[in-house]
């Protein structure tokens, strides 16, 4: 039997538990460090510290897209890792059968991603607390001017209502659009299940990954 540890970030915690219950995965799932989440060299780092001190693992499963290059040029020292051809977990959970591009100018939002706004100094509701509601709206007018679309991912595991609340006094004070697309997440699904086609990067044990995103 393949032994496997799954490796995921926490930003994507709720969808990789959903999918594991669906697709009855029985093996280890890994939740990484927040702080890794926005800086790739550490990311990068982790996943090779990671590999390079576990034992007696066949596959190590990287759920992450490239993210920056932290997945890039890894070295399968204990075992083969398999990495999703994804650009981020955005992308993962986006991901469908019908492949496209998912568009670089729209902010893009799920439970996980209101939480980390919530700490930090890009909440909204906070900024107009703290300056009056007209600085706040001209603070997020000029953070999103380059955005043209905000997008909440529904992967139907957090309350969308919630979501949709928060989100409505940023999209009103920005006047972009607040729409609601479908997560099916389905290369997570099948980072769980296999197989690992050309949907993904697989690095051999004992090698060393030679890509970058530009690739795929």
């Amino acid at each position: 039997m393949t032994r496997q540890i799954l490796l995921a970030c926490q930003t994507i915690e709720k969808e990789v538990l959903s999918i594991n219950e669906e697709t009855n995965f029985q093996e280890t799932i890994h939740f990484m460090p927040k702080n890794l989440h926005t800086d790739p060299k550490k990311l990068k780092a982790y996943l090779q510290d990671f590999i390079n001190s576990t034992y007696n693992i066949d596959e190590f499963l990287i759920c992450t897209g490239s993210c920056g290059g932290g997945t890039e040029n890894l070295k399968a020292t204990n075992g083969r890792v398999i990495i999703p051809k994804a650009g981020d977990c955005l992308d993962l959970l986006l991901s469908s059968d019908k492949k496209s591009p998912r568009s670089m100018s729209s902010m893009f939002f799920t439970k996980s991603w209101v939480d980390y706004v919530k700490d930090s100094p890009l909440d909204f509701l906070k900024k107009v607390e703290e300056v009056g509601e007209d600085q706040a709206v001209q603070f997020v007018r000029k953070i999103y001017a380059s955005i043209d679309a905000i997008n909440i991912i529904d992967t139907e595991t957090y309350d969308l209502d919630e979501v949709t609340s928060y989100l409505e006094p940023l999209a009103q004070a920005t006047g972009l659009e607040l729409n609601i697309l479908k997560g099916q997440c389905r290369l997570i699904k099948k980072l769980m299940t296999g197989p690992y086609d050309q949907d993904f990067i697989v690095i051999e044990k004992n090698e060393e990954g030679k890509w970058k995103k530009e690739t795929f």
